[in-house]
């Protein structure tokens, strides 16, 4: 098996308002991982953003691979769908099995799609310098119904409608493309911009970590602790800290837990299975 190593996903800049423009199109921005497939003569490969190869973990996905009546290298977002989202615990829980039995059982209870919104090699050609919506033509007849991959959604012109569809039904974001767009391995153009959607709470701190690095223990009735490391400037820290010393009621091990008096509003992209806030950054202090 040879791979092309060269080869890596093309990456998205951050814009912070959604637009509406008939140069672009839109896709629903989902929470997994970025994959590249490859599928040659005699091969087929499933590689993370990272250069993780993941064949093992995701039977389902590969079984797929094979059925393509073509060589190709497509790129697209691994997801395991939980309704009508992502879940990304369930993925992350995936990706970690190594028991080949454990890996089957959980492809049946909770089967991968690869969600694919682009290709690079067709019958071992480059179309990596054609235009996106060449490359789109060349997908819409390639996978088949009812496989574990399927062709991304995408609409056109209309960002913003996508982006409040998106948000009412609790993904991530939209991803906006320019229709011209040529595919840059590995490079951040601003052809194709991510516009996310952002989730906040009003958290309680019930404590916070010195080492490795300064962070806040925050939690909310009937959620677990999570900590805040990102947003937290030095004059808020050393504020904090004036208040929270009088506050302590245990420290250990650069941990202190203090009195839950004290709240701040976090900006996060949702809450985990298990109670905890997934990227979560700090706003400001609040108070009642």
């Amino acid at each position: 098996m040879v791979l092309e190593t060269e080869l890596s996903p093309m990456l998205l800049k951050t814009r912070e308002e959604i637009f509406d423009h008939p140069d672009y199109i839109y896709e629903i921005k989902w929470d997994g991982f970025r994959c590249l497939a490859h599928k040659g003569e005699d091969y087929t490969a499933l590689v993370s953003r990272n250069g993780w190869l993941m064949d093992a973990n995701f039977p389902e996905i590969m079984a797929a691979l094979k059925q393509c009546a073509r060589p190709v290298v497509l790129d697209g977002e691994l997801v395991v769908l939980w309704g009508d989202r992502g879940d990304f615990s369930l993925l992350q829980g995936r990706s970690r099995l190594r028991s080949p039995e454990k890996i089957q059982a959980a492809a049946r209870k909770y089967p991968a799609t690869l969600l694919v919104f682009d290709i690079l090699r067709l019958d071992g050609r480059d179309v990596t310098r054609q235009p996106l919506m060449t490359r789109k033509k060349y997908l819409a007849d390639l996978l088949a119904a009812g496989s574990a991959m399927i062709n991304l959604p995408w609409v056109e012109g209309e960002g913003r409608a996508l982006f409040e569809a998106a948000r009412r039904a609790g993904h991530e974001g939209v991803v906006a493309k320019r229709k011209t767009s040529i595919y840059r391995p590995g490079a951040r153009t601003g052809d194709w911009l991510k516009i996310k959607h952002w989730r906040e709470e009003t958290t309680i701190i019930t404590g916070y970590k010195l080492q490795p690095e300064f962070g806040l223990l925050v939690t909310r009735p009937g959620k677990a602790v999570s900590t805040v490391r990102q947003g937290i400037g030095p004059e808020e820290r050393t504020a904090f800290l004036t208040v929270a010393q009088d506050l302590i009621t245990d420290q250990k091990a650069g941990v202190a837990e203090i009195q839950p008096f004290l709240k701040c509003r976090v900006q996060f992209k949702e809450w985990t299975n298990d109670g905890r806030l997934r990227h979560p950054v700090f706003l400001r202090f609040v108070t009642d």
